[in-house]
């Protein structure tokens, strides 16, 4: 039979708000410390400061930047408005289809060590030891699997591929292939040789420089 990897929340909450954040989430991840004031202080514009810490609270909370920067829950818009002083909330139509935002999304990237997947050898290799620990080590389902790949990806500010934000796949399709129809995920047998198996799903990654 097919194996089916995500859930149907999995897909729909992968890369995007999937609600209203909690009070403790909006406490923790978008909270703005007297570093993320100095740099939106020096920003143009209300929209542009109010747009630079939607940015940078979303990416802390999702792990990824968002096709549409303002396309927040209201909560995280007055959360941020609040920090900002903003009595009254600037339009971002100008912001979210400028090129500021993008001058941003540069900014946040060099100024808090965002890295991307795509890119960084190391992290690649990093996350696939360590689901490969994982796998050998215990027999969590590949959804749950999904969901630690997540939060790994956030907790060490690693950027998904940007083609697996916006097509709403899951992180696995950006870390190994699909699995054929009538394949099961599972860690093989040892070999009888004595050397190390591999993942069945995950593809050879070389090792960092």
């Amino acid at each position: 039979m097919p194996t089916r990897l995500l859930s149907d929340e999995q897909r729909r909450r992968y890369g995007r708000y999937a609600g209203e954040p909690t009070g403790e989430q909006l406490d923790r991840h978008f909270h703005l410390d007297e570093g993320d004031r100095a740099a939106i202080a020096g920003l143009r514009g209300e929209h542009n400061r109010l747009g630079f810490a939607l940015q940078l609270g979303t990416v802390r909370f999702l792990g990824t930047f968002l096709d549409d920067p303002a396309d927040v829950p209201p909560s995280v818009l007055a959360t941020m408005a609040g920090q900002l002083g903003l009595r009254r909330r600037p339009g971002l139509d100008g912001y979210r289809h400028g090129r500021q935002r993008w001058r941003h999304v540069a900014l946040i990237r060099d100024r808090y060590g965002y890295r991307d997947f795509t890119l960084d050898g190391r992290a690649r290799f990093r996350l696939t030891r360590w689901l490969y620990a994982l796998c050998w080590a215990g027999d969590d389902r590949p959804s749950l699997l999904i969901d630690r790949a997540t939060a790994w990806l956030v907790g060490n500010k690693v950027l998904p591929p940007a083609s697996a934000r916006s097509s709403g796949s899951s992180p696995r399709s950006a870390i190994a292939p699909p699995i054929a129809p009538g394949a099961s995920w599972r860690v093989p047998s040892p070999p009888s040789n004595g050397s190390t198996p591999r993942l069945c799903s995950t593809p050879d990654v070389p090792s960092p420089r």
